[in-house]
């Protein structure tokens, strides 16, 4: 459970914490009010954190001296509160997390945004070097998408800058180069950060920052693109690839290989379903002559049962029936209500509080469809993160023509085996233009 809650105020401060971003085990990312400004807060919430942000305090305070005009990839700290709690405030850029974006583009990320991203966090990544702050330690819930500057388009948050210690405790160690794992290596020649960005770079082509990382043969789709980053996934005299030369790297693909690499990259998928339709085919006459049953016979009852199988409804004996027995379940079945405008089921799956904000969130979207800023609200995403009898769930929100809607995060506690969400916090990403 997060240390901060969403609307309480920071104790003799004028910060309001206001959208929980991420949790972790060092500590917690809020969207939070200052004196009635936008801002960011990276809190060190947690005995590992405090000792990160002991190790990281130097740099974060260099990070503050530069970032900004002489680091123009790194958001600007405004203020260092080093307490019993110690925490920063940041600019806000105003969009989206690298997370939270990828998971916008229900068509996936086009894969000159995927090159736009990777040029400016290698820029920022080459600033952090310049510049004596590195390694930052990235993941993606530490980019941030700036949508008032194309110059700039993606900037760094600080978390454990100067550390290795932030790669084994940022998302669990996932980003972390074999290197630090094992303690071997001079981290201040290793590049550590551009391995995390060669992965960070295969779950945004796969859509997926939750699961295990792709085999490294599989990770990048597109042939010279992944030429470029092989010395980001592998060292190369001890160093990973230098962030400046991935940087100019991915320029030069966009403007000389990035329209062959993306005809290549569709061609082969159309050969590899090609060929699973071949081993279709063949199977089906293999299983029809040891049947003795026509291959169009066969081929008829497939297809019918494909139609059953992916139509669902009555018919599909494989549906999946969801229970407020699991966090996945009372996710599902809350937006299931959501999109049905259904109050009674709301009530059921939510507490008091939880109903009233999921109340307002829907009055919220209905202004949007009625004035229309937004096609109907039809689906939503969900994913459910933590352990133990309390969890957060985070979901995008759709209209039926695709477009994200808002964020919404759910903190859902069991009681004697059946889970209730207890808060709900939502984030438009359409904002009416007066």
């Amino acid at each position: 459970m997060a240390f901060f809650a969403s609307g309480q105020a920071v104790p003799d401060q004028q910060l309001v914490p206001r959208e929980l971003i991420r949790e972790e085990t060092w500590g917690e990312i809020w969207r939070a009010d200052l004196r009635g400004q936008s801002v960011l807060m990276v809190a060190w919430t947690t005995p590992q954190g405090d000792e990160l942000f002991g190790e990281a305090n130097a740099f974060l305070k260099r990070w503050k001296d530069l970032a900004g005009s002489t680091c123009p990839h790194l958001l600007r700290i405004l203020q260092i509160h080093e307490g019993a709690m110690p925490y920063v405030i940041c600019e806000d850029p105003g969009d989206m997390t690298l997370r939270e974006y990828t998971a916008s583009q229900k068509k996936g990320v086009t894969p000159l945004e995927q090159a736009r991203w990777g040029k400016h966090t290698a820029l920022g990544l080459h600033e952090a070097t310049t510049y004596d702050v590195s390694p930052v330690g990235i993941s993606p819930d530490s980019i941030f998408k700036n949508p008032a500057d194309n110059e700039n388009a993606w900037k760094l948050l600080p978390i454990g800058p100067g550390t290795s210690a932030v790669f084994e405790q940022l998302a669990n160690g996932k980003y972390a180069p074999p290197e630090l794992t094992l303690g071997e290596g001079d981290i201040r020649q290793l590049n550590p950060d551009s391995f995390s960005l060669a992965w960070l770079w295969a779950e945004i082509i796969r859509q997926d920052f939750d699961s295990a990382l792709p085999a490294r043969a599989h990770a990048i789709p597109y042939a010279a693109l992944g030429y470029l980053l092989d010395n980001c996934f592998a060292p190369k005299g001890g160093s990973y690839g230098d962030p400046r030369m991935t940087a100019l790297g991915v320029e030069r693909w966009i403007k000389n290989d990035a329209e062959k690499d993306i005809t290549g990259a569709r061609e082969k998928e159309k050969l590899q379903n090609r060929g699973a339709i071949g081993n279709a085919a063949v199977g089906l006459a293999s299983l029809a002559k040891r049947l003795a049953v026509p291959v169009l016979i066969l081929g008829l009852i497939g297809a019918i049962a494909g139609v059953i199988y992916w139509k669902g409804d009555s018919l599909n004996p494989m549906k999946v029936t969801y229970t407020t027995k699991t966090p996945m379940g009372l996710a599902t079945l809350y937006y299931q209500a959501m999109v049905a405008r259904d109050p009674e089921a709301i009530k059921q799956y939510t507490n008091k509080d939880a109903a009233a904000q999921t109340f307002r969130m829907l009055k919220q979207i209905s202004d949007l469809e009625r004035d229309g800023w937004i096609d109907k609200f039809s689906s939503a995403s969900p994913r459910v993160s933590g352990s133990g009898n309390s969890r957060s769930s985070e979901a995008m929100l759709f209209t039926v023509s695709e477009e994200a809607i808002g964020i919404c995060q759910l903190q859902l506690q069991e009681q004697n085996g059946e889970w209730k969400i207890t808060q709900v916090f939502f984030r438009a990403l359409v904002q009416p233009v007066p």
